[in-house]
């Protein structure tokens, strides 16, 4: 790993080169993801997303993994906000860097995760329409279209995910006691 470990102060400070004009505050570390370094910062515009995009896994820094993976991300999220679906979007993008990779998004908060709201039958019935109609939005707009293909291609991701979590399948179905684990997996 040749990247130390972002801490409050590199994160505040990135926040604030990606996002001319604003202060950052407090900046607390987010769980849950593995691949990426990602920060809720307080800033004078509100509170943000910071996510940094090392060149390694975050969770394992031994697998070395593009750094270019947030330009992907970046470029999905305004891709998916200009499709304009009506009760559902995206975080917006706020700003970048390229030196160190960063992403500066806006901070959605604390919400409720969609198994959450299929317990509600008349709130699930309006979020799953929602939720619909964002979906066949993004295929009309995609299907068929080798430049979109082309441009969403991140073959390192791809190649990361599938030694670190989709060829180990059959065994941790194994590890689970599934009869035909190796068939699945």
């Amino acid at each position: 790993m040749s990247e130390r470990l972002p801490d409050a102060a590199m994160v505040r400070a990135w926040c604030e080169r990606a996002m001319p004009g604003h202060t950052a505050g407090a900046a607390s570390a987010l769980s849950g993801g593995l691949l990426n370094h990602v920060w809720r910062v307080q800033t004078t515009r509100g509170p943000v997303i910071v996510k940094h995009t090392p060149g390694f896994v975050a969770s394992i820094p031994e697998i070395e993994l593009s750094d270019r993976r947030g330009e992907f991300e970046r470029a999905a999220l305004e891709w998916v906000d200009a499709l304009g679906v009506p009760g559902a979007r995206t975080p917006r993008v706020l700003g970048a860097l390229d030196a160190p990779r960063v992403l500066v998004t806006e901070d959605f908060g604390a919400r409720e995760h969609l198994g959450q709201i299929l317990g509600e039958p008349e709130r699930s019935e309006r979020v799953c329409a929602v939720l619909g109609r964002f979906i066949a939005r993004v295929h009309a707009r995609s299907a068929s279209d080798d430049a979109l293909a082309e441009q969403f291609d991140n073959a390192d991701v791809q190649r990361v995910r599938r030694a670190s979590q989709y060829a180990r399948v059959g065994e941790w179905l194994e590890g689970e006691g599934v009869e035909d684990a190796r068939d699945l997996g």
